[in-house]
């Protein structure tokens, strides 16, 4: 399965959960033997979560704060950065990835671990900013 078919099922597994709210920008890393992987998400509302995947099933999204000011700076960048208008899959064994879910659309920038290609630059500093300013989980 591609690796938007995987996170966006795991996304939208979470949001019907309640998990996740619309508008919400998912960062991390997934693939390898077991199918699992892990990363940050933030909200528009400026939820900060922490998010895990064991396997093939569905992510677990973990609350670890709010921050509305840095959820403005982040969508903010994000529109700068023109994230809707890139188009750039290339999944691999370990993909890393950032991904939008806003209402009912969807979009996605993917990478192999360690090998983001230099037009997409902006993109992976965005996947890094999120990381930075999602706290971890205790």
């Amino acid at each position: 399965m591609a690796m938007m078919g995987v996170i966006g099922v795991a996304l939208l597994a979470a949001a019907a959960s309640g998990q996740v709210r619309p508008d919400t920008l998912v960062a991390g890393c997934s693939g390898g033997v077991t199918g699992g992987g892990g990363g940050s998400a933030i909200t528009r509302a400026g939820d900060l979560l922490r998010w895990q995947q064991s396997g093939p099933g569905p992510a677990t999204f973990v609350l670890v704060g709010r921050d509305t000011a840095v959820a403005n700076r982040v969508f903010a960048a994000l529109e700068r950065a023109r994230f809707e208008l890139t188009r750039y899959q290339v999944p691999s064994n370990m993909t890393c990835y950032l991904s939008r879910r806003a209402g009912t659309s969807s979009h996605e920038v993917a990478w192999a671990l360690g090998a983001p290609p230099a037009r997409i630059h902006r993109i992976v500093a965005l996947f890094d900013e999120v990381g930075r300013v999602v706290p971890a989980k205790d």
